[in-house]
């Protein structure tokens, strides 16, 4: 199953030296972890509606990515190569209880399965445990690492995305038969449960998620 892809994939980082932590040992993996393949446990579960779930042990420091490096563009984008690499595209990555690879993750911004659990275990991936965070509505403030909960109040409809990359672009369109430039916000993210898969590099302008999504929420750690 994708698990056991993933348990690889650990392994190959590892240079062959990784084993699955035995929760009968007594031991606990030391919480300074600098590298994602250490920080990020994936184990089968007796959990209702889930396969797998997914435990994250690192360290929240203020104003700092978890593996003790400043948070910039780059290092953020650097983390979350080292989580595509051990969840790639098309890794199976279902809704609770569905018929596809379900995983269970218990964290900030939300616990529970589905596109929540791949959005918060990739958020504390990168900036820690217990990383507290501030929301806002304007999702033209987003920033690389962030997370965005796409909600629409009317129907109850959401899934939680975590954001790559931001751009600005100048767009034209026609005003009373007139060009008139625009600027457009262009968000890139990553998924989980995009039609039951892990997705990277979606990219969707604010305007078409609010068409969407009118009640969207950005959270943020920094």
């Amino acid at each position: 199953g994708a698990a056991a892809t993933v348990l690889c994939r650990l392994l190959d980082a590892n240079n062959g030296d990784w084993t699955v932590p035995d929760n009968n040992s007594g031991t606990e993996t030391p919480s300074n972890n600098t590298a994602v393949k250490d920080m990020i446990t994936v184990k089968s579960t007796e959990r209702q509606n889930y396969d797998y779930e997914i435990t994250v042990k690192n360290t929240y420091t203020k104003d700092k990515l978890s593996n003790g490096k400043d948070i910039t563009d780059a290092n953020i984008a650097a983390m979350l190569k080292e989580i595509e690499i051990m969840f790639p595209a098309g890794t199976s990555w279902a809704g609770d209880g569905s018929t596809g690879d379900t995983y269970y993750y218990s964290g900030a911004p939300r616990s529970g399965g589905g596109c929540a659990s791949f959005a918060s275990m990739t958020f504390e991936t990168l900036f820690g445990k217990g990383v507290t965070t501030k929301s806002s509505a304007n999702l033209r403030d987003a920033k690389p690492g962030d997370v965005i909960q796409f909600y629409d109040s009317s129907t109850k409809r959401e899934h939680w995305v975590v954001v790559q990359s931001v751009s600005v672009e100048t767009m034209k369109k026609l005003v009373n038969g007139k060009p008139v430039e625009t600027q457009e916000t262009r968000i890139t993210f990553c998924e989980g449960n995009a039609g039951g898969k892990v997705q990277w590099n979606t990219q969707l302008f604010v305007t078409e998620i609010l068409a969407g999504y009118p009640n969207s929420t950005l959270y943020s750690a920094y």
